[in-house]
């Protein structure tokens, strides 16, 4: 059975022009006609051209199909499958947890639709967190330069975090001043196959006030705004047992105003009777 340029490319689903590549790389050999002009498909060509649609199908390139097809042994061939499925092992687990991620997110945004802040009690996730420069800062502490860039390509992962002191969230007044980094959820960290190296800071997961505050463009936090989760503090008995988190929740820039709301967890435990 014979058939035109126009048939395989209907069957195989390669255009004319990928179908003329395959033959300049010596994948099909096609019979020409008297004049040499046109050219006949067999079966014979139509299988090598399938053969190399699944192999474009499953994230090879052109040139790697062609190579899987004309020269590669079995044991070749495995090994490149091998290495392609641990490379879609790898990119499944990452839209998982980015679906995760904004899903997350999407139901979280719910809060600011409240009149009211949104003060609960919840469990936090496990992060790490990376100290970046800021004005008088020692370097020695923060992370490398080539490190910031490395972290920040990881977004929407990587967010931006600050700490404030304990001290400044319940007794400050004013904008209160925070400790500038970014951070990484430890199951992103994990599931990502990441390495957090040795500027890594471990936040163990334990119970936290979340609420949602607005944050400055010099990255400090209003003081006033603190008040509900302090009201809310005092009246479930709870007190501080670590500085507070303070990760990049949502970010606008509607009419040109900036503005930037983050997402706090204040890490708590009961009080002790008679104290707080």
């Amino acid at each position: 059975m014979r058939f035109t340029i126009g048939q395989i490319s209907k069957l195989t689903g390669i255009s004319a022009s990928g179908i003329r590549y395959y033959e300049e790389a010596g994948v099909i050999s096609p019979v020409r006609g008297k004049n040499g002009k046109y050219r006949d498909f067999s079966m014979h060509e139509l299988q090598l051209l399938l053969t190399c649609k699944q192999y474009r199908d499953c994230g090879f390139s052109l040139p790697e199909s062609v190579e899987l097809l004309n020269k590669s042994g079995v044991q070749d061939v495995r090994d490149q499958l091998a290495t392609l499925a641990a490379k879609l092992k790898q990119t499944i687990t990452h839209n998982q947890l980015l679906y995760e991620l904004i899903e997350q997110k999407s139901n979280e945004l719910e809060c600011l639709f409240h009149e009211e802040p949104c003060c609960e009690l919840i469990n936090h996730p496990a992060l790490y967190r990376f100290k970046l420069w800021q004005p008088g800062a020692p370097e020695e502490i923060c992370l490398p330069d080539d490190q910031v860039v490395y972290w920040m390509k990881l977004a929407p992962f990587t967010d931006s975090c600050l700490l404030l002191s304990a001290e400044n969230f319940l007794n400050g007044t004013g904008d209160l001043e925070t400790d500038w980094g970014m951070s990484i959820d430890e199951r992103y960290a994990q599931g990502l196959n990441l390495q957090t190296g040795p500027h890594g800071v471990y936040f163990s997961s334990g119970e936290c006030v979340k609420t949602v505050v607005p944050v400055t463009d010099d990255l400090c936090i209003p003081s006033a705004t603190l008040q509900p989760a302090r009201n809310f503090m005092l009246k479930h008995r709870l007190q501080m047992r670590a500085p507070v988190i303070s990760r990049m929740f949502y970010l606008t820039n509607t009419k040109n105003r900036f503005q930037r709301y983050d997402e706090l967890w204040i890490p708590v435990e009961q009080a002790i009777k008679g104290i707080g």
